[in-house]
């Protein structure tokens, strides 16, 4: 990896309130800060409210050693939180309270210097509600190198008007199996369809050609230059899964940014997943040897 190698996130930094309390959140941040841990340059584009909750926020990146210079700053909508509520098998289930801040993020031109230097540009779907904002990141994408997008299908951000207009200048893409079936149902399909055919029909329809989707504890599966690899996962114990997504997205990113193969990719990001997972919080502090005993 080079150096000067540089990742921009862009999208939401919340609060997320867990079932014992609540915790900064939001994948683009977690991304960027799990990138920072790994000695990666990353850069954030977000928007918080003037209120206390912001501040926090803020004070929060500067704890995390991550630049807080594109994060802008609302006058009028509040900085918002997320309530987070666990099922039977311990997964999160997000609820969204409205007006949310990150639905006015602004491509500015302090910010949109930040692309047209970075390596990869990362974006979330969550920010993209509004018009603004959707423009906004659209000018982003444009700019990009290589352009990776989360897709996070949270009610009320879960249409196709939301989501496909993003595709269309995307690279890479991660997702869950089930917001994969979710987003080729927004055409026919049929009832029952295995994940390796639903990959390669979500690549005939938005010509994306390096899919990445996560299976939870069952590890991952990685379509990249016509091939399938998968990824078991690693039996670890499990303390608190909010954030591993991230952590497994940001394990990915580090691997292509230092040129791994495929497995090597798929490998060490489900190693990163697990590792948060098996954490407190959904940003821990880990280097890479953390992640490198979790491999062995």
């Amino acid at each position: 990896m080079k150096k000067e190698s540089e990742v921009l996130c862009i999208g939401e930094m919340l609060w997320d309130n867990m079932p014992n309390g609540s915790i900064p959140g939001g994948e683009p941040m977690n991304v960027a800060i799990n990138l920072s841990n790994l000695v990666v340059c990353a850069y954030l584009i977000s928007r918080v409210g003037a209120d206390n909750a912001g501040e926090l926020l803020l004070d929060f990146l500067k704890e995390k050693k991550l630049s807080k210079d594109y994060v802008q700053t609302d006058q009028d909508l509040p900085t918002r939180q997320v309530l987070v509520h666990l099922d039977q098998d311990n997964e999160p289930h997000y609820e969204i309270c409205h007006p949310v801040v990150w639905n006015s993020i602004m491509a500015n031109e302090h910010s949109l210097n930040i692309p047209n230097q970075a390596d990869l540009v990362v974006v979330g779907s969550l920010a993209s509600k509004s018009m603004l904002s959707q423009q906004s990141i659209l000018k982003f994408l444009q700019s990009g190198k290589t352009r990776i997008m989360d897709v996070n299908l949270k009610p009320p951000y879960c249409n196709r008007e939301i989501i496909e207009p993003m595709l269309k200048y995307i690279d890479i893409v991660k997702m869950s199996a089930d917001k994969l079936r979710q987003i080729l149902s927004w055409d026919s399909i049929p009832e029952v369809m295995g994940i390796k055919s639903m990959i390669l029909l979500f690549e005939i329809r938005y010509d994306i050609h390096t899919i990445c989707i996560t299976k939870g504890k069952d590890g991952a599966v990685l379509y990249e230059n016509g091939r399938f690899i998968q990824h078991p996962g690693f039996n670890i114990e499990e303390i608190e899964p909010a954030g591993a997504g991230d952590a497994f997205l940001s394990g990915f990113i580090f691997g292509i940014l230092h040129r791994y193969n495929p497995e090597e990719k798929i490998t060490f990001a489900c190693a990163a997943g697990a590792y948060v997972a098996s954490q407190k919080g959904a940003t821990p502090e880990f280097s890479y040897s953390d992640i490198l005993a979790i491999m062995n």
